[in-house]
């Protein structure tokens, strides 16, 4: 039966299917087959919870730790994780989660609410520069606290070089901590000095006065001198020493963010305004917790097989870079008797093509996308392995506005005109997706969007002109006829390929721009958004819960995720007033409106909401369709039954 659909339908992957065989066959043979094995995009970035970003990161790391909250596998709802309850107070604005006894980490030690408050700081640090560190800034001083935000008569934390502390000090401190980014002093905030940068003049009249109030928030690190009380004793820090102590990090005190233990098994969290997903964000694998011993014990290399510890419902056994990470059954785990797979494999596999091989072939039991040549043969034929459903999730093309180029809205606007997003969904994916003039996707019900300008090629001319001549009047281009050089990145699998295809002819026929096409592996694309380091890069987002502003709080201006370069006072504003509001017809006023904005203004071109295209053997039980193409592997199990008489029958055809 295999080879029978391989040939009916799939012949040009033939070739695939022995080249995967041979490039595969030496590393599984030296490990017996899994209980249950995935195929989920890319080799993953890292499998950090507090550094990941990405689905297949999400999928990893989602089997190795467990939130506060879990997620139900057929609704998605919270249910409860490492918090066997919670109360929630009637403003919506305090969380308290209670801990079970007999959460464990895999090591044996009890996880703690203690856990979590050092976990979610770390998250916080701005030396983690965790991407979902906004998301915890509803919580109360938590985005001061990661953007450095002081005021004179704040408690403050400086961590220091251990050099720096005297004996007395360090002897405050264990061995690990004074080696790991934990060396700090706390104090009262006296005052912050503006000093005069290099060429420039202030008089000690204005350094005075600016030691009122904190400095603009754009002015460099070395240009300000802080003044602390520590211990009864005044001390001034510099970052560079040249005006007082050096220091590596001076912040808010960590104890001023509103999370606190109020016992081992006892947390609380306060809200900055009412946030009535509070909840999903718990279940989020980003806020799950980090064992602190494990991580100072073996520093970066605390993820390796063999260091890391972890709460979830599996451990980490082995990871083999570009091939795959395999786990195992956690024996620690509170619910372990609820967990009926021993091992599960997560391949490394970007190809589409390749990884629809490994699930004909039966190396594979799941994967997360098929190739787009083969959508409508597997759509006519009903497979009941083949099920496309809605999908909480925009695919969308960024834009680097600091490029100077990419800096005029009009040419933004006019990339947009010239693509026909409905030949997108209807030659190239082709399983059920829907063209995209919007952010916030239509699974989200009861919110009416804002749309950016439909595929007219007259229009997007037209703007492209007057684009070309405000860039030649800028003295960006030599002429106001030159050809625009464009550089369109994605990540290298058939349908990114394909569609990137797509644009590159529509704006070369529609514009006369010239474009060149990059593809890259995963982790280097997503290395890309964070240094800013490209022109049009391929993106994607999948919505953390059912609101807009898990769309929309993307491109906040002090937004990690925002990755454009762009910034607008008047949506960040919108935002604002969205989050405040009580009435859930007013917030999605303002979100409207603010989405108006963005669809104007166009950092971002949206292409097309996206459905599941996942494959799911039959005999694997425990998956369920939802809008996030999740299936926790705790829930996940196999009828091995009805897995021998299926591979029976496919080895008689």
């Amino acid at each position: 039966m295999i080879l029978h659909l391989i040939r009916r339908f799939f012949p040009l992957l033939l070739l695939g299917v022995i080249l995967a065989g041979l490039i595969w066959a030496v590393p599984l043979g030296q490990l017996p087959p899994a209980d249950y094995t995935i195929a989920s995009g890319g080799d993953v970035k890292t499998i950090d919870p507090a550094l990941a970003s990405g689905v297949p990161e999400g999928r990893v790391i989602g089997s190795l730790f467990e939130g506060l909250c879990a997620s139900d596998p057929r609704t998605l709802e919270p249910v409860p994780g490492v918090a066997e309850r919670w109360e929630i107070s009637p403003d919506l604005k305090t969380y308290t989660f209670f801990l079970r006894d007999n959460a464990k980490w895999s090591d044996g030690a009890p996880v703690t609410a203690e856990d979590f408050v050092w976990s979610m700081r770390r998250v916080l640090h701005p030396q983690t520069a965790s991407e979902y560190s906004s998301e915890m800034w509803r919580i109360e001083n938590a985005k001061r606290y990661t953007k450095r935000e002081l005021r004179v008569g704040d408690p403050v934390e400086i961590e220091v070089l251990t050099e720096q502390l005297s004996p007395a000090e360090q002897a405050l401190w264990p061995p690990a901590a004074l080696a790991s980014d934990q060396r700090a002093l706390r104090g009262k905030m006296l005052a912050i000095e503006k000093l005069a940068a290099e060429g420039e003049n202030i008089s000690p009249a204005d350094e005075k006065k600016s030691s009122a109030s904190k400095p603009p928030a754009e002015t460099p690190l070395e240009q300000v001198r802080y003044v602390v009380e520590i211990k009864g004793v005044p001390r001034s820090f510099h970052k560079t020493g040249r005006h007082g102590e050096p220091f590596e990090w001076l912040l808010l005190d960590p104890a001023q963010i509103a999370i606190r233990a109020l016992s081992p098994r006892k947390l609380e969290f306060r809200l900055e305004d009412p946030f009535p997903y509070f909840l999903h964000l718990m279940k989020f694998y980003p806020y799950a917790p980090v064992q602190r011993a494990c991580l100072e014990r073996h520093g970066r290399n605390w993820t390796k097989a063999g260091n890391m510890i972890s709460n979830g419902p599996f451990r980490l056994d082995t990871r083999r870079y570009r091939e795959r990470i395999r786990v195992v059954k956690n024996e620690n785990y509170w619910d372990r008797d609820a967990v009926k797979l021993n091992s599960a494999d997560f391949l490394g596999v970007e190809s589409h093509s390749t990884a629809l091989n490994f699930y004909l072939t039966g190396q594979a039991d799941w994967i997360e996308f098929v190739p787009i040549s083969t959508t409508p043969e597997l759509l006519a034929q009903q497979r009941p392995d083949f099920q496309p459903a809605p999908y909480i999730t925009l695919n969308f093309y960024r834009m680097n506005v600091t490029d100077p180029q990419l800096s005029n809205k009009k040419l933004r606007q006019a990339l947009n005109l010239a693509i026909d997003k409905r030949a997108i969904v209807e030659r190239i994916t082709r399983a059920g997706q829907t063209p995209a003039r919007n952010l916030v996707s239509p699974v989200i019900k009861g919110y009416e969007p804002a749309l950016c300008g439909d595929y007219d090629p007259v229009r997007a001319r037209q703007l492209y002109d007057e684009a070309r001549a405000e860039l030649f009047a800028a003295g960006v281009i030599a002429s106001p006829q030159a050809a625009l050089k464009l550089k369109l990145q994605y990540n290298t699998n058939e349908r990114h390929q394909a569609v990137a295809e797509f644009a590159q002819d529509q704006w070369q026929r529609n514009l006369g721009a010239s474009v060149q096409l990059n593809g890259l592996e995963w982790a280097a694309l997503q290395a890309n958004w964070n240094e800013l380091n490209y022109k049009i890069s391929r993106s994607g987002w999948v919505g953390d819960y059912p609101d807009p502003a898990t769309f929309l709080g993307l491109f906040a201006s002090d937004g990690t995720n925002n990755q454009t370069g762009w910034k607008n006072e008047e949506y960040d504003g919108l935002l604002n007033k969205a989050k405040r509001s009580p009435d859930l017809a007013e917030r999605n006023k303002f979100y409207q409106q603010a989405e108006a904005i963005l669809m104007e203004e166009l950092p971002i071109m949206p292409l097309y909401f996206d459905v599941s295209t996942s494959m799911s053997r039959t005999y694997v039980k425990g998956v369920y369709p939802n809008f996030h193409d999740l299936h926790p592997l705790k829930g996940i199990w196999i009828d091995q039954d009805e897995k021998q008489k299926a591979l029976a029958a496919e080895r008689a055809r």
